[in-house]
């Protein structure tokens, strides 16, 4: 063995494996602390590289899992709404199936009617109010829908749309007189052509069930009359017989919606009680407004010798109970400039009216609701109000209508728009759109999301549905007035569920517009035995719809727990994937730290021996030394 002072060879060698070994022992260390075989990439950099991917795609499918659970939480929401509305609808069919007894008096369809319509409010509330994280869950999105011509002329107008948006009633320069137009066949037919008579049809309007009404001018008599039409039996029949030797006898007509009554405004000397069929001339003291009671075929109410001045835009309620106008002079009112507002109770023989609007202003009236309530829009306020005996009450604020543009169901419930203002907050191009409100919880809705200007400024009609809109658009490069007609009903809503990385691992479902389905209801009334036959056979359609719908959100929940339960083997075979390449083996760690802690302690010891090299070289020094 060599003694020498300049390097300490043993010492050097047995120090790095001494650092060696401590490093091992670290890592040893490391590893049993975090449980892992590698903690840096320098440990297995193909390993962690595999494992860092599993550990994502864990975490992705954790996040599913928990996705599925949101999912199911926001159907089952739903589905447990529409099991209750399910109920309501069926409490509805016994109602309308009770009305459309024939041994029930109007009185007593009338009670049957007010249950019915408060049940229609609590479904809606239901419906409009399901909601999961703020996501209205049975409510579709706007109308995509095209829009269709149906006639193009400079003198186009409207007179009135059927409750379900099938049929319009209009009239161009080509026409004689007002014409039906059914938008399911595009075929036209004449109202004037119906009855026989020389003279033009007018002031036609329709009931629920599909009946239409209209006067005609009987050129050979020198008298109108009211004539009915059933579109499904394509039968005609008269309802009034007046006649004059000299004079017209001017009658305007308007039906209610359940076909009980219907609101004339007449010349013809009529009392309560007389027939229908009654032969009477012209009573020249001024005009009188007369409701006929269909089921009876006699004068229900009548406003003898009234003088309505120049009355337009007559409206009766949905149950023939209710009335409302316009008129520049009533007697026993002072006369206005523009037309006033008035309603009347039609329910008993004395018609008494109320005149309900406060401020002389030109004004659009479009209904009035089965409680007395007159809607009517003011240009001058951009305001849309509901006024009755207790006062006048704002619907919609800052908004600038079209002429004519707006549309009443036949409860006063939905009330549909078209207008540039930017309503909902959701139209600051000032594009025309088409909103509707719902006149109980206050909310307006946009139901187009047109892009372009459409010129709608000529107004419009809308279906007491709320499905269809019939308007009247000014051809400024054409000079003509185009008739168009717009599905309105809101397109079925698509819900995302993300069940995993990419497109497969997205579950579409589609949930139909169920709020505007089930606001038909608001379109329907059983105070009529014919009434309640038509909501029954609506009610029973709803009910199929709503099965259709537990169906849909059925079939969604059954994917949703399939996708749970294949999320959470794959999230478990992952792990155990994932465990297998970076978890350590315990025992064979254990070894190896009691190998590295005898290797470090032996080395150690060895060290200490080498760093006494030095000490025998100066010993070797000190002998010859003193030796001299």
């Amino acid at each position: 063995m060599v003694v020498s002072l300049g390097s300490n060879l043993f010492s050097l060698s047995t120090a790095r494996q001494l650092n060696r070994s401590s490093d091992q022992l670290g890592r040893v260390f490391e590893r049993l602390s975090s449980g892992q075989r590698f903690n840096r990439p320098s440990d297995d950099a193909a390993s962690l590289a595999i494992s860092s991917q599993l550990t994502n795609r864990s975490g992705i499918l954790g996040q599913a899992s928990l996705n599925v659970g949101n999912a199911t939480s926001a159907l089952s929401i739903a589905d447990g709404a529409l099991s209750q509305i399910g109920t309501l609808l069926s409490r509805l069919a016994e109602l309308s199936g009770q009305a459309a007894n024939g041994s029930l008096s109007s009185t007593q369809r009338g009670s049957l009617n007010q249950e019915f319509f408060a049940l229609d409010k609590e479904i809606r509330r239901i419906t409009s109010g399901t909601e999961f994280n703020g996501i209205e869950l049975l409510r579709g999105q706007r109308s995509s829908n095209g829009i269709d011509a149906i006639a193009s002329d400079v003198t186009a107008t409207i007179g009135d749309v059927s409750a379900d948006g099938r049929y319009v009633i209009f009239s161009t320069s080509a026409t004689s007189g007002q014409v039906i137009y059914d938008s399911d066949t595009g075929n036209t037919t004449s109202l004037s052509s119906l009855t026989g008579l020389s003279g033009n049809a007018t002031s036609a309007s329709f009931t629920n069930d599909g009946k239409v009404y209209f006067t005609q001018n009987d050129g050979l008599a020198s008298s109108s009359n009211v004539f009915s039409y059933d579109i499904s039996s394509a039968t005609t029949t008269q309802i009034t017989d007046f006649t004059s030797s000299s004079n017209d006898v001017t009658v305007i007509s308007k039906v209610s919606a359940d076909g009980s009554a219907l609101l004339l405004r007449t010349n013809a000397d009529l009392a309560v009680g007389d027939a229908n069929d009654t032969t009477v001339s012209n009573d020249a003291s001024g005009n009188s407004i007369i409701v006929l009671d269909l089921q009876t075929g006699q004068v229900r109410s009548v406003a003898e010798d009234a003088a309505v001045g120049s009355t337009l835009q007559l409206n009766i309620s949905a149950d023939g109970n209710q009335i409302a106008f316009l008129s520049n002079q009533i007697s026993g009112f002072s006369s206005t400039t523009n037309r006033a507002v008035y309603t009347a109770d039609s329910s008993g023989s004395e018609l008494s009216f109320n005149r309900v609007s406060t401020t002389d202003v030109n004004r659009q009236l479009r209904g009035v609701t089965n409680d007395g309530a007159a809607i009517y829009y003011e240009s001058s306020t951009t305001s849309i109000f509901e006024a009755d005996t207790s006062g006048v009450r704002t619907l919609v604020d800052d908004v600038t209508l079209s002429n004519n543009g707006f549309g009443v169901n036949v409860l006063g419930d939905a009330i549909t728009f078209v207008s540039q203002s930017d309503v909902a907050g959701e139209n600051p191009d000032g594009f025309y759109q088409i909103f509707q409100l719902d006149r109980i919880s206050g909310e307006v809705r946009q139901l187009t999301d047109f892009t372009t200007d459409m010129d709608f400024d000529m107004g419009g009609y809308f279906s007491a549905d709320g499905t269809t809109a019939y308007l009247v658009s000014e051809l400024v490069p054409l000079g003509s007035r185009e008739i168009q007609r717009l599905d309105i009903t809101q397109d079925d809503q698509t819900f995302q569920f993300s069940l995993g990385a990419g497109d497969e691992g997205v579950i579409n479902l589609e949930i139909g517009e169920l709020l505007g389905e089930l606001g038909n209801l608001g379109s329907l009334t059983i105070t009529s035995q014919e009434a309640a036959q038509n909501a029954l056979e609506k009610v029973n359609e709803m009910i199929d719809a709503l099965s259709a719908y537990q169906g849909e959100i059925g079939a969604g929940l059954s994917r949703l727990e399939s996708a749970g339960r294949l999320l959470s083997v794959q999230e478990t075979e992952i792990e155990a994937a994932n465990s297998r390449i970076r978890d350590i083996d315990v025992a064979e760690e254990t070894a190896s730290l009691v190998t590295l802690q005898i290797r470090t302690e032996v080395a150690s010891s060895l060290l200490a021996q080498a760093n006494q090299q030095p000490e025998i070289a100066l010993q070797l020094l000190q002998n010859v030394s003193s030796s001299s």
